[in-house]
């Protein structure tokens, strides 16, 4: 269920979210605003960069040296369709 409440921004362009809101939906912190042409968005964040660090597989000779690593995979990258 949604609901709507009318609220006036300050003069530093805040608001505030109600508590209800915020205890529910925003369980975070932190939230992703996005400006469009006609109206501005806050989304919760859900998602951190922990969340993708074991989600990725490479298929590399060598890890130890990170630079030959990154020089074979950039190698492979210009080979691939992107």
């Amino acid at each position: 269920m949604s609901s709507v409440e009318i609220k006036k921004v300050d003069r530093h362009g805040r608001i505030v979210l109600p508590f209800e809101w915020r205890r529910k939906v925003l369980k975070d912190d932190d939230v992703l605003v996005i400006a469009y042409e006609d109206r501005v968005e806050v989304i919760p964040r859900t998602s951190s960069l922990a969340d993708f660090i074991n989600s990725v597989e490479i298929d590399a000779k060598n890890f130890e040296d990170y630079h030959r690593l990154r020089k074979e995979l950039r190698a492979r990258g210009q080979n691939e369709v992107r």
